[in-house]
């Protein structure tokens, strides 16, 4: 191989590793801010996102549920860059909480939870309200008694399993049998 086949060789190889840097240097600059905080909208929901002062740069994110404040944190902190996490203070809240005294109020994450059920299980009936401390909830198969029950106890605050007893029991066209099914788990559950 000659000197001038050498050279050919390694301006090519100089080339290709050039259009190499280039492109990842490029991929490098396409990271946008912006982008970033608008994908939270995708996973979460958002009330409000802004950033703001030129003294103490922040972004602050307002979330209407506080139980996703500690995966919003987490989304930004992977997904920020480690510029905009030095420059930026972050401030996930959720204004809901704040406006009732720290507390989301008890209806409406309850209500919340309570209306997820249909569309994960097959739920015939819920009934709930402030006045009674029964949950009650009627699935059509009795498989899911056992997972509905779990599902509340897993998503239901701790202010609401406190509050109310639950009473999961399966359907029954048959009013007596239905009456025994709600009645006899109600028993069990007070035991």
């Amino acid at each position: 191989m000659g000197v001038k086949s050498k050279v050919g060789v390694f301006i090519l190889a100089c080339a290709v590793i050039g259009i190499a840097l280039l492109g990842f240097t490029q991929k490098e600059e396409s990271y946008n801010t912006d982008e970033v905080l608008g994908s939270l909208s995708d996973e979460y929901a958002i009330q409000a996102i802004q950033i703001s002062g030129d003294t103490h740069p922040t972004i602050s994110v307002d979330a209407y549920e506080s139980k996703d404040i500690s995966a919003i944190k987490k989304h930004l902190g992977n997904n920020l860059s480690e510029d905009d996490l030095e420059r930026y203070d972050i401030e996930v809240f959720s204004r809901n909480s704040i406006e009732n005294g720290g507390k989301i109020k008890e209806s409406y994450s309850t209500e919340s939870v309570v209306d997820s059920l249909w569309d994960k299980y097959s739920v015939q009936s819920t009934q709930f309200d402030d006045e009674h401390p029964i949950m009650s909830i009627t699935v059509y198969d009795e498989e899911d008694i056992t997972k509905v029950e779990n599902y509340l106890e897993d998503n239901l605050s701790e202010e609401d399993l406190k509050d109310y007893q639950l009473n999961v029991y399966q359907y029954s066209e048959n009013p007596k049998e239905f009456r025994e099914n709600a009645q006899e788990n109600l028993a069990s559950d007070n035991k």
